[in-house]
């Protein structure tokens, strides 16, 4: 997922390449993805974070549940990457570029790594 080198490329030209649908059953299944993203701090770095792994994505973007509240502005590091903005659970922002086709599945995965209980009204 992420970024492609020139044999994924060719393999998606003929029809064998993968999806966002893919990624998302694999994630569904509980297959370890990684994903090329830039983090953003004194200037944004290129970082490869596995999304099976709660600890490298907290040491990106802090500690977890994450609230992702803006996923549609173009990155400034080029190329087809969206800058998603959220906060941590501590209430700290954070923003990452993550390459446009990956935003879902990265979503998805930090609702994966960190459910939220189900909203119950009182009783």
């Amino acid at each position: 997922m992420g970024s492609s080198s020139f044999w994924d490329v060719a393999k998606g030209w003929a029809g064998f390449g993968r999806t966002p649908a893919d990624d998302l059953a694999d994630l569904a299944r509980g297959v370890a993805l990684s994903m090329v993203a830039f983090a953003y701090g004194p200037g944004p770095r290129r970082v490869t974070v596995s999304l099976a792994a709660p600890r490298e994505v907290e040491a990106l973007i802090g500690p977890g549940p994450h609230r992702v509240y803006r996923s549609d502005r173009p990155a400034t590091t080029g190329g087809d990457f969206v800058l998603v903005q959220g906060t941590d659970a501590t209430g700290a922002d954070w923003q990452l570029g993550v390459p446009r086709v990956d935003v879902p599945v990265f979503r998805q995965a930090l609702a994966t790594m960190w459910p939220r209980p189900e909203r119950r009204r009182p009783s």
